[in-house]
């Protein structure tokens, strides 16, 4: 099982999401965009060290990275408004609850899904510009390594074609075999499928390629319980040291906001004489 914090562990998480939205090549050029040594960033992708904070908070910096994703799991992972107002247009999502897979499940297979009135969901402003395609909503006691009951999974539909290229070790995955569907946590990827995070579940270690349907890629988990066991590994000091990182940005935002605003005023002030 894995044992770093949940920071380094959604920290990872971004890595994956910035390669596989083509954001950064490689591993190598993501260490230096953060200004560490590639082998230091490659000892926490093996689970070897955690994160730390400079780490962070040049990652919120250089990729626009959402800084309360980092800390407590909730929102979008990449920052989508400016000053507080949205950029993106309003969507809604299809949102399916945990009994609900076996239905989308079999209605897919039998390409009759017109025939299901699946509930519609107005996307939350957070998630706004992300390309999320589905919301699930987990009502059984335990889904996936790291999902827990009344979490909420926002996710997106991977092309078969990226299944090899882009199914990402320790990310989160909606699974669609030929009558179910599952939530999963890959362990790894393999050219004939993909290994699974072991946990108590009586599931397969291994799926291959050819008994899958469909993959859908986490983009956001909202969870109502985002000071229970996950945050208990997570120190008061890290906690902290966030949150200014957290309202240093806003005061940033706002400081540049006065500013340009001020430079405004001297322009219009100066075309006056």
């Amino acid at each position: 099982m894995n044992t770093q914090d949940p920071i380094t562990i959604r920290f990872i998480e971004v890595f994956n999401w910035l390669k596989q939205e083509q954001k950064v090549r490689s591993a190598r050029q993501f260490a230096l965009g953060l200004s560490t040594y590639p082998q230091s960033l490659n000892d926490i992708l093996k689970g070897r060290r955690e994160a730390t904070l400079q780490m962070i908070q040049k990652l919120t910096e250089v990729y626009n990275i959402n800084s309360h994703y980092l800390l407590t799991g909730q929102g979008c992972i990449e920052r989508t408004d400016v000053n507080g107002i949205s950029t993106c247009p309003k969507v809604s999502v299809t949102y399916l609850k945990a009994h609900e897979f076996c239905a989308y499940a079999s209605a897919a297979d039998k390409k009759n899904l017109d025939d299901h009135e699946w509930s519609k969901w107005e996307l939350p402003q957070e998630l706004l510009g992300q390309n999320v395609d589905v919301a699930i909503q987990c009502n059984t006691d335990r889904v996936s390594s790291g999902v827990h009951q009344g979490d909420l999974l926002f996710l997106r539909k991977m092309p078969q074609s990226a299944w090899k290229s882009s199914i990402s070790s320790k990310r989160i995955y909606l699974v669609r075999l030929v009558d179910n569907m599952h939530i999963i946590r890959v362990e790894k990827n393999d050219a004939d499928g993909f290994y699974l995070q072991p946990d108590d579940r009586d599931l397969p270690l291994f799926i291959p390629y050819e008994d899958i349907k469909e993959v859908w890629s986490a983009i956001s988990k909202w969870s109502h319980n985002v000071n229970s066991d996950a945050m208990e590994h997570i120190s008061a000091n890290k906690i902290a040291d966030l949150t200014r990182s957290i309202q240093s940005q806003n005061e940033s935002i706002v400081a540049l906001t006065e500013r340009v605003l001020r430079m405004s005023e001297q322009r219009e002030m100066q075309s006056q004489f």
